[in-house]
């Protein structure tokens, strides 16, 4: 029987897509999960380890034979506020170098993690030196690894829906900065590829969507498609001195919130290897609600 392909965040909007890649390319699953039930159909597919990568003491089993391990670990990026939320270098640092010693411990080859687009003003927030804390660790692990830099998930920005159907969609400053942001289900055919090629050739691979676009752009198709909603542009100052107030209530929140008012303010472009659409995506993510809601109850 071939060697597992660990899937840490494997319940996740990339980690699922991941895992469904590897399973229908042939590949087996070992998925690290918290909530088995959050696999949806996919949990009858995989071996299942279930606990949490950042106080399980049977970590070192879940690495145990495996061929390479994929980490989409980290703490959530939609918005909410909420008290005692940790922040990202509290939660994922810890949790993806525990991780990463148990693939070392456990002669695993290969390890791939999904950082982000390091740009010169979102690179000095809390959010993105958590994950370069990962990639230093990484550097420095002798195996064979890759960091897969994506300039940001469509599955991120599809909070603008929500935003769009409540009435106003925020964007820090004129909303002009532009970015080509990739689709999960493209992110995760990359991570399934670097997963399973014979040698990793770009270990920190830069990757966008096919459309360079304005973050108003974006916000923008999101109100045409929920039919309803305008942009608003929301000065940075102000959104600094939310983080700021909010940081007792809620550091998560205050770190997200700093890195979305530095990243609103630059331009974030990768070479173009996704071929998905935004819109492509937001219709989708829409259908799919339409099609929960015409289920009927239990």
């Amino acid at each position: 029987m071939a060697a597992p392909i660990v899937v840490a965040g494997a319940t996740g909007a990339l980690g699922r897509r991941v895992v469904a890649r590897l399973l229908d390319a042939g590949h087996p699953v070992r998925a690290l999960v918290r909530d088995p039930r959050r696999l949806g159909p996919l949990r009858e597919r995989v071996e299942l380890h279930v606990g949490d990568v950042r106080t399980d003491a049977r970590l070192a089993e879940a690495a145990r034979g495996a061929c390479a391990i994929f980490s989409a670990l980290g703490a959530s990026v939609q918005p909410a506020l909420g008290a005692g939320q940790r922040s990202y270098p509290d939660v994922d640092v810890p949790a993806n170098l525990r991780l990463l010693e148990a693939a070392q411990a456990a002669g695993v080859p290969r390890f791939v993690y999904v950082s982000l687009i390091l740009t010169p003003m979102a690179g000095t927030t809390r959010y993105v030196r958590a994950h370069e804390d990962v990639v230093a660790a990484l550097r420095g692990s002798g195996l064979d690894w890759c960091a897969l830099r994506p300039t940001g998930f469509h599955s991120v920005f599809a909070s603008f829906l929500d935003l769009a159907r409540r009435g106003v969609v925020p964007v820090f400053g004129a909303g002009s900065s532009r970015s080509n942001p990739i689709a999960d289900d493209d992110l995760a055919a990359i991570a399934a590829a670097q997963l399973t090629t014979t040698a990793i050739a770009d270990r920190e691979p830069l990757l966008g969507g096919p459309e360079i676009m304005t973050r108003r752009r974006v916000a923008e198709i999101a109100c045409e498609l929920v039919g309803r909603g305008r942009v608003v542009s929301v000065p940075p100052w102000l959104g600094r001195v939310m983080a700021a107030a909010i940081r007792p209530l809620s550091p998560r929140m205050s770190d997200l919130l700093r890195f979305a008012v530095a990243i609103g303010g630059e331009d974030a472009i990768a070479p173009c290897v996704g071929t998905t659409t935004v819109a492509t995506t937001f219709a989708g993510v829409l259908a799919a609600r339409r099609d929960a809601r015409a289920l009927p109850r239990p």
